[in-house]
C-alpha cells in the first residue's frame, strides 16, 4: 500500500467546489458525470479493519459515517483542477507511470440544485461501474454503500436531498489492492475479509446518472428472446418498483420500434395489477415484420413501455435485437452452435479488458475501435476474459455485429460456498461477493443481443455447490443463453468434459469441451499444422482427449497459443489516447521511450520514399514489426477452422495490459500475446490476417516442412472451409504452381469434389498431396494455388508456400554483371554455385565484404563506390562498423548489438524485413515480420544507424522498452551505395538466408 503525506495529497490534487450547474429536470435521465467533478485523495484515511457489509446487509442508518479526514467543509474548499467521470485515481496519480499504485480511499465531489417540486418525485443515482468499495454522501450524509467492483450500483436518493438548493454528491471509494497483469487471482485481502480479484485502479469506471421518476416506476425490462428461430418470438418482462400505498389498476402500452427507421412494428396495451412493492409481468409477443438481428445486419429494436395510473408514470425504453442463438445437436448428431437457425462457428480472441491511460475503462473511441477492429480481421467475437464485460463495448458490439463471450472475472479457486466455524458450515463472504457480481451481470447485459455466452471461470474447473447455484440462479434470470462452468483446466491445458447449461434448457450437461494450448515460440511453428488439426490416419488424443473425428459434443479452443506482437507505441503517443494536461494517464511513460525512437527513425532513414513504400507513417513502422503475429494468428485461426467438428476459438489474446507492472507483481504476469495494443489499435496489416479466416477458401496446409531444394516432395492436405456460403454438388478444384520469379509451372492438377454444404463447414479434399519441386522451378517462394469453380465460375480459392533453395536459378539474372568478393567464403560459394565464374571483376558492380582484413581494404573499396558508383555490401560486423565510423560513413559509433525475440505471452523483440526478400502469399506483399514462418533464428541488428550522407534501412528491430535495431541499413555514398547487411547471413545455408542474399546482390547488380 501506497502512503502519502496529507499536505503533498493537497499539493497534488488541490480542488475546489465548484458552483453547480443547472439541469433539466424534465428529462428523466440526467448524465451528472458530465458535471464539474473534483478529486481528493485522501490518503491518512484508516480503512484496512473496516467493518464490510454485504448488499444484503446494507441498513444505512445503522453504518458507520466517514467523512473526509480534513473535513467536509475544507475538502470542498480545497482548489484545484475539475474533471469530468468517468475518473479512475491512477490517471491523475500515477502521471503516466504504471509502476505507481494507491491503495487506499479517494473521494469524487460535485454539486447539483433541485427544482422545489422534487420531493414528489423518485431520485436514484445510477453508477455504471466502480472499483471497489463505494460510499455515497449527498449533503455529508451516508445514501449509499455497495462492494460489488464493476458492476452497477443504484441507490435512492431522494430522502437525502434538499429541494431547491445546492446539494453535495460526494463518492468515497476505496481500493484495497488488486491485479495489473493477466490474472484474476489470488483474493484480495481485506482485514478478516476476502474481496474478490479484480483490477487494481480506484474510481469511477462509466456514466454517473440521475433517474426522475414518479413513485410507482418502472426499474427494468428484460427482452428474451423465445423459439423458434427466425420466429420473432419474445417475452417480455417488466419489474414495476411501488414505492406508494397505491394497489389496482394500471396501463402498459408496449411498443416495439426499429432503431433503424423509428417505424413502430409492433403495439398492444395491457391491464394489469399493481399490488406490491415489487411487481413483475411477463408478455409473449410474436411480431412478424420485424428483422433479426445477425453478425451482418444487426438490426436493433427498442421496446418503449408506457407505465400510467390515475397519478402516475413512467417511460421506459430498452434496446435489443430479434436473435435466437441455440446449442444443439443436427439431424445428423453433430453438436453445433446455431443464430437464427444457421449453424454458426466463434472466431474470437480474449480480452482483459485494460485501457491506455485510464486503465479501467475505454471511452467510446476505443470501444469501437474492439469491435471493428475484430471484423476487419475476419473473427465473429470478443471474449471479455478473467474481467466482466464492458458495457461500451457490448453497446458498439449490438449497434456493429459481433458476438460476445462474458466472464465475471475474479472467480478464483479460492471462492466457496461454505466455511465450517465452529464446526458448523456458514456462508463465505466472498461466495456471496461473487453471487451477487454474476447476477449482477446477467441483469445487466442479457439485453445485448451481441452476448451469446457466459463462462463463470477460466482455468479453474472446480465444480461445487457454489458453482451450480450461480449456474441455476443465472439460467433462471435468462435461459436464452450458454452457460459454461469454464474454460480450460486447472491451471491451462485440458479440461475435460464441462458443465454447462445450454439456451432454453434447464439441466446441466457435460458434452462441451474446452481445452486451452497456450504457450508459443518466438516464430511460427511448423507442428501447429498438425496440432490443432483432425489426425490424418488414426485417432490421436488432442490436448484434451477428444476424438476430432466425431461430433457427438460441442469443441471450442479457449486460449490458443500466445504470440506475440508490438505495441503501436507511436500511435499511442501520438493519437488522442484521453491524455491531457491534468489526465497524464496511468501508463503513457511505458510508450514514450520506443515512440521517440521510431520517429526519429523513421525520418532519418526517410522510410516513406524508400524500399517498397509501405511504412508510410511512423505508425506503420511497428505495424510491419507485428506482420509475423498476424501470419501466426491467422493460421491458427485457418487451422481451426479446417475441422468440421471444432465450434469457436478464442485467440491469446486481443488486447495487452501495461508492460511495466508495480513491484510486488511477478514478471509471469506480464503479457504482450494480443492482436491489438491497449489502445485498441491493430498491431499489424488487418488484410494479413483476415486473408485467413474467410468463411469460403481452401485451405492449404503443408504438412512436411518449409525448406526444400529441386527434387524434394512437397506434401499438402486441402480443406474446403465452406460456412455455409455455397451448396451441396460437385465442383472443379484445381492446383497450379508458381515459381520464386512469381511464373507458373507446367504444373496443374485438376479433380472433381462433392461439396457436402449444409452444416459441414470443413471437408478435407485431398490429404497427402504431392508436389514434386522441379530443377528448372526459380528459387524463393513457391506458391500453391487451388481454385473452387463451377460452370467457369471461380467461388473460392488459397495459398500456401514453401521455400525453394535453387542456386542455379539465379544464373540468368546474375549475367551481366560484375563482382568482386573479399574473405566471405560463403557469399563466394553462393554466387559460384549460382554460376558466375569471375569473382574478382576490377570494374564491379557489386562488392561483397565479409570480414574487413585491414582498414586500407575497406577504404579501397570506399572510395571505388564513390568514384565509380558500385554497390558495397558488408556483412556487417563490431570491425566493420569501427571502420565507417572512423571513415566519417557513421556519425555515431555502433554500440548495440542484438535481436533476440523472446517466446510465449510475455515475448519480446520483433522485427520486419522489407524490400529485398520477394512477394508472398499475400497478393503486393513484399514485407515480412521476423517473427512469422520464413526464418528459424532471430535476426541480428546494430544501432545507433547514423549517418551525414542519406541513409536509409530495410529491415529495424525493436523491443521494450528503449531498443531500436536496424537489420539492413543503406548510405548513399557519392555515384554509389553501402549497404550494411548482418542479419540471416548466407553462411547460414538456409533457403530464407539464400533468399535474401541473391535479392539484395540483384536489386544492386542493376
Amino acid at each position: 500500500m501506497i502512503r502519502t503525506s496529507y499536505l503533498l495529497m493537497v499539493f497534488l490534487f488541490f480542488s475546489v467546489f465548484s458552483t453547480s450547474q443547472a439541469q433539466d429536470f424534465s428529462q428523466r435521465e440526467i448524465n451528472i458525470g458530465k458535471n464539474d467533478w473534483y478529486l481528493w485523495i485522501d490518503s491518512t484515511a484508516t480503512w484496512e479493519n473496516d467493518k464490510l457489509y454485504l448488499p444484503s446487509e446494507v441498513v444505512l442508518s445503522e453504518m458507520p459515517v466517514n467523512p473526509p479526514t480534513l473535513g467536509w467543509d475544507k475538502m470542498y474548499a480545497l482548489e484545484g483542477q475539475n474533471y469530468t467521470l468517468p475518473l479512475v485515481v491512477e490517471e491523475i496519480y500515477c502521471n503516466g507511470n504504471s509502476k505507481k499504485e494507491y491503495h487506499g480511499v479517494s473521494w469524487f465531489y460535485s454539486s447539483i440544485s433541485f427544482p422545489k417540486d422534487i420531493q414528489d418525485k423518485i431520485v436514484r443515482l445510477c453508477i455504471d461501474k466502480f472499483n471497489s468499495r463505494i460510499e455515497v454522501y449527498i449533503n455529508n450524509k451516508l445514501a449509499g454503500y455497495d462492494l460489488i467492483a464493476g458492476t452497477p450500483y443504484v441507490c435512492d436518493i431522494s430522502k437525502f436531498i434538499v429541494p431547491g438548493k445546492e446539494n453535495k454528491i460526494a463518492l468515497r471509494i476505496t481500493n484495497p489492492g488488486g491485479q495489473r497483469g493477466w490474472n484474476d487471482f489470488p483474493v484480495i485481502p481485506w482485514g478478516k475479509y476476502k474481496m474478490l480479484p479484480h483490477h487494481d485502479f480506484g474510481g469511477i469506471g462509466g456514466d454517473v446518472i440521475l433517474k426522475v421518476t414518479d413513485k410507482i416506476y418502472i426499474e427494468d425490462v428484460f427482452v428474451k428472446n423465445e423459439l423458434p428461430a427466425k420466429g420473432n418470438s419474445i417475452s417480455v418482462t417488466t419489474a414495476i418498483i411501488n414505492t406508494t400505498d397505491f394497489e389496482g389498476n394500471a396501463d402498459l402500452k408496449i411498443d416495439i420500434r426499429s432503431n433503424k427507421t423509428g417505424e413502430i412494428v409492433f403495439s398492444t396495451d395491457k391491464r394489469i395489477d399493481i399490488k406490491t412493492v415489487l411487481n413483475n409481468h411477463t408478455f409473449r409477443i410474436t411480431v412478424p415484420t420485424a428483422k433479426v438481428w445477425s453478425l451482418e445486419k444487426p438490426n436493433l429494436y427498442s421496446c418503449d413501455i408506457s407505465l400510467s395510473t390515475s397519478e402516475y408514470s413512467h417511460d421506459y425504453s430498452q434496446t435489443f435485437g430479434f436473435r435466437v442463438f441455440e446449442v444443439k445437436a443436427n439431424e445428423a448428431g453433430e453438436q453445433n452452435f446455431y443464430l437464427n437457425g444457421k449453424r454458426i462457428r466463434h472466431r474470437s480472441a480474449i480480452d482483459w479488458g485494460y485501457y491506455v491511460n485510464t486503465g479501467y475503462y475505454p471511452d467510446e473511441s476505443m470501444a469501437e475501435k474492439s469491435v471493428k477492429a475484430a471484423k476487419e480481421i475476419g473473427y465473429n467475437g470478443i471474449n471479455f476474459h478473467r474481467n466482466i464485460g464492458e458495457p461500451l463495448v457490448l453497446k458498439k458490439a449490438d449497434e456493429l455485429g459481433l458476438m460476445i463471450y462474458e466472464e465475471p472475472g475474479g472467480f478464483s479457486e479460492d471462492i466457496k460456498l461454505y466455511d465450517l466455524v465452529k464446526g458448523k458450515p456458514e456462508y463465505t463472504f466472498e461466495g456471496q461477493l461473487i453471487s451477487e457480481k454474476c447476477r449482477r451481470m446477467v441483469i445487466r447485459d442479457r439485453n445485448h443481443p451481441a452476448l451469446m455466452i457466459f463462462n463463470l471461470a477460466n482455468e479453474r474447473d472446480n465444480w461445487d455447490l457454489l458453482r451450480k447455484n450461480i449456474m441455476h440462479d443465472m439460467h433462471r434470470l435468462d435461459n436464452s443463453k450458454l452457460i459454461v462452468n469454464q474454460s480450460g483446466g486447472f491451471p491451462g491445458g485440458p479440461a475435460g468434459p464441462i458443465p454447462h447449461i445450454r439456451p432454453y434448457e434447464s439441466v446441466p450437461r457435460l458434452d462441451f469441451f474446452d481445452d486451452h494450448t497456450v504457450g508459443s515460440e518466438s516464430r511460427f511453428q511448423e507442428y501447429d499444422f498438425q496440432y490443432h488439426q483432425t489426425p490424418k490416419d488414426k485417432f490421436r488424443p488432442t490436448p484434451g482427449r477428444i476424438d476430432p473425428l466425431k461430433h457427438n459434443y460441442i469443441v471450442y479452443w479457449g486460449e490458443v497459443r500466445s504470440y506475440t506482437g508490438p505495441d503501436n507505441s507511436w500511435k499511442l503517443c501520438n493519437q488522442n489516447t484521453g491524455i491531457t494536461e491534468n489526465r497524464p494517464g496511468y501508463d503513457i511513460n511505458s510508450f514514450v521511450p520506443l515512440s521517440k525512437l521510431i520517429d526519429d527513425y523513421f525520418r532519418d532513414n526517410r522510410l516513406d520514399k524508400t524500399g517498397s513504400r509501405v511504412i508510410k507513417t511512423p505508425a506503420s513502422f511497428t505495424e510491419q514489426a507485428a506482420r509475423g503475429l498476424m501470419y501466426t494468428d491467422g493460421r491458427l485461426s485457418q487451422i481451426i477452422m479446417g475441422t468440421n467438428s471444432y465450434d469457436g476459438f478464442a485467440m491469446n489474446a486481443w488486447s495487452g495490459c501495461s508492460p511495466d507492472l508495480p513491484k510486488g507483481h511477478h514478471k509471469n504476469l506480464e503479457y504482450y500475446s494480443s492482436l491489438l495494443d491497449e489502445g485498441r489499435n491493430i498491431k499489424g496489416p488487418a488484410t494479413d490476417l483476415s486473408f485467413w479466416t474467410k468463411e469460403l477458401q481452401i485451405a492449404i496446409y503443408r504438412q512436411n516442412g518449409k525448406y526444400f531444394l529441386p527434387g524434394n516432395e512437397v506434401k499438402l492436405d486441402f480443406t474446403i472451409i465452406n460456412e455455409g456460403h455455397i451448396g451441396a454438388g460437385n465442383y472443379i478444384l484445381t492446383i497450379k504452381v508458381k515459381d520464386g520469379a512469381g511464373n507458373y509451372t507446367d504444373f496443374e492438377h485438376n479433380a472433381t469434389v462433392k461439396v457436402k454444404g449444409g452444416d459441414t463447414y470443413a471437408q478435407k479434399v485431398l490429404d497427402d498431396f504431392s508436389i514434386i519441386l522441379k530443377d528448372n522451378m526459380h528459387a524463393g517462394y513457391i506458391t500453391i494455388e487451388a481454385s473452387l469453380n463451377k460452370n467457369g465460375n471461380l467461388l473460392t480459392s488459397g495459398v500456401e508456400q514453401v521455400l525453394l533453395k535453387n542456386r542455379k536459378s539465379y544464373k540468368k539474372e546474375l549475367e551481366g554483371s560484375s563482382y568482386r568478393i573479399i574473405n566471405w567464403d560463403a557469399a563466394a560459394k553462393a554466387l559460384k554455385d549460382a554460376g558466375v565464374e569471375n569473382l574478382d571483376s576490377e570494374n564491379p558492380s557489386v562488392v561483397l565484404v565479409g570480414e574487413a582484413g585491414t582498414s586500407n581494404t575497406i577504404e579501397e573499396q570506399l572510395k571505388e563506390v564513390k568514384k565509380k558508383g558500385a554497390t558495397l555490401i558488408l556483412k556487417f560486423d563490431t570491425t566493420l562498423a569501427e571502420i565507417l565510423y572512423n571513415s566519417g560513413l557513421l556519425s555515431q559509433k555502433v554500440t548495440d548489438w542484438g535481436g533476440i525475440q523472446t517466446p510465449r505471452w510475455m515475448g519480446n523483440g520483433w522485427g520486419y524485413i522489407d524490400y529485398l526478400i520477394g512477394e508472398q502469399a499475400l497478393p503486393g506483399t513484399s514485407t515480412i515480420g521476423t517473427n512469422g514462418w520464413e526464418v528459424d533464428d532471430d535476426p541480428i541488428g546494430f544501432a545507433p544507424f547514423k549517418s551525414k550522407y542519406k541513409q536509409t534501412s530495410y529491415g529495424a528491430y525493436i523491443a521494450r522498452p528503449d531498443v531500436l535495431l536496424t537489420l539492413i541499413g543503406e548510405i548513399e555514398y557519392g555515384k554509389g551505395k553501402i549497404v550494411l547487411l548482418p542479419t540471416y547471413p548466407v553462411d547460414d545455408n538456409k533457403a530464407f538466408n539464400d533468399l535474401l542474399f541473391f535479392n539484395t546482390v540483384l536489386t544492386y547488380s542493376k
